[in-house]
């Protein structure tokens, strides 16, 4: 009979209470800079959107801006790519709300995915 191993021992990143930064550091040791990812698509296009799909508890949320506001001053680039740039957190931790701290950051169950299905959040989401 094979031992179960649990996922959170198979897939190390999976936690319900990780930072943006703890991102940062993980993807950076595969030398994936997820915050010049998100900075770069924001140069491009009008709105970005960050999923965090198995968002835990939503940590990561508290720390992304200053952390892509660090990245965008090393870069030189205007803050106002700061506006442009949303956290969606997806996780059964969590319920659906706007955050009313920061309008950039929204929360979904995963019972919601119903609204995520071709990128299609319901307004009242974001208002």
């Amino acid at each position: 009979m094979k031992k179960k191993i649990p996922i959170n021992k198979l897939v190390r990143y999976m936690e319900t209470s990780r930072s943006f930064e703890e991102y940062e550091k993980d993807l950076s040791l595969r030398e994936v800079e997820l915050s010049d990812i998100i900075i770069d698509k924001a140069l491009g296009q009008p709105e970005v959107n960050f999923v965090d799909l198995g968002c835990g508890r939503g940590h990561a949320a508290l720390d992304i801006f200053e952390r892509i506001e660090i990245r965008i001053l090393e870069r030189d680039l205007p803050l106002k790519l700061l506006d442009s740039i949303r956290y969606i957190g997806i996780d059964k931790y969590v319920k659906g709300h706007c955050s009313p701290q920061d309008e950039r950051v929204s929360f979904y169950s995963s019972t919601d995915l119903q609204y995520i299905n071709g990128n299609n959040f319901p307004q009242s989401m974001w208002e």
